[in-house]
């Protein structure tokens, strides 16, 4: 499970004392808790509780919530809802792939991502997604003149 909870504009050690630590100490005690980690930067707080083999994952789940829901009025007013998930290993990316290039422009580089590369290797026979991140994508910008006269008037 995890618990990602953002605190907007706020110090890393500001979020570990107001967020990280308080969601720490609440969802520890929970029963069949094996391990807890967590990552605080600018802003954010995201905590992950790994349980113990044969816990069940839905009660575990309600207990995180009911706990995280506990604390909520006592954060600061700025904090924003804590996002709650189940994390399935299953669905962690099994391969990274990065692609540059100094002969072609960001634009056209993300282009060939989308149109080439990332096509073939969805074609592959058990390739279950594909997820393209980052890269340049073309934008038209549409800038009125709000002073300039109407062309019927």
């Amino acid at each position: 499970m995890s618990v990602r909870t953002i605190y907007p504009g706020v110090a890393p050690e500001t979020v570990e004392t107001e967020v990280t630590k308080r969601i720490e100490e609440a969802i520890n005690p929970i029963e069949g808790v094996r391990h807890i980690t967590s990552t605080t930067t600018e802003g954010v707080s995201i905590v992950v509780a790994i349980f113990e083999l044969g816990t069940n994952i839905h009660t575990a789940a309600q207990d995180v919530r009911s706990k995280v829901s506990a604390l909520r009025r006592d954060f600061p007013a700025a904090v924003e809802e804590p996002v709650i998930e189940r994390i399935d290993p299953a669905d962690l990316p099994i391969v990274s792939l990065s692609v540059e290039s100094p002969e072609l422009d960001p634009k056209r580089l993300t282009t060939l991502a989308e149109k080439v590369i990332a096509k073939r290797l969805e074609n592959i026979e058990g390739v279950g997604s594909l997820k393209i991140v980052g890269g340049q994508r073309r934008e038209i910008q549409v800038l009125l003149d709000p002073t300039a006269s109407s062309p019927t008037g």
